[in-house]
């Protein structure tokens, strides 16, 4: 699917694909998250890159997909894991792997490209089943995005790690 007349293009990856991609996400990935303010201090730029592409979602059950966008000349250059696909268990609420633009993206397709790739995997949360979004934030820009671009609200939780649970009503 291309974005706008940027060039940019959103794939839907399966996991075995995304293995392929490995070599692309892992430096996408650790160029994304260097520097950035972590709200754990049991989270850091490695743990993003083993949570991404080396261990299992936590939807185990559910099918996942993944968003990955690729620009003109096939760099990656941002994306959303684990997004169920269906919902077997019949659970009210789901959640999502990490998610990243990289930093040299400019700024005018960065936030669109963002809210193209939030908008396509709630619409595929919500196709599945799934009446509520429910995660957790792993960095402060990302805590400012998701609540004040996408609405999410904080449930006063917290998760067994101490991280703040947010939601959104699909």
């Amino acid at each position: 699917m291309k974005f706008f007349n940027s060039g940019i293009r959103l794939e839907w990856i399966t996991k075995e694909r995304l293995a392929k991609l490995r070599d692309g996400l892992e430096p996408a990935l650790r160029e994304s998250f260097a520097g950035s303010a972590f709200l754990n201090d049991q989270c850091n730029v490695d743990i993003v890159v083993r949570e991404s592409l080396d261990e299992p979602p936590l939807q185990a059950m559910d099918e996942i997909v993944h968003i990955i966008a690729f620009d003109g000349e096939n760099r990656i250059v941002g994306g959303l894991f684990d997004i169920p696909t269906r919902n077997f268990s019949g659970a009210e609420a789901t959640d999502t792997g990490w998610f990243f633009t990289v930093p040299w993206l400019v700024r005018d397709l960065r936030r669109p490209l963002a809210d193209h790739i939030w908008e396509m995997a709630l619409g595929q949360m919500k196709r599945a089943g799934f009446k509520l979004f429910r995660t957790t934030i792993g960095t402060l820009r990302g805590e400012c995005y998701l609540e004040k671009v996408l609405g999410l609200s904080s449930t006063g939780e917290l998760d067994e790690d101490g991280r703040k649970v947010w939601m959104k009503i699909l």
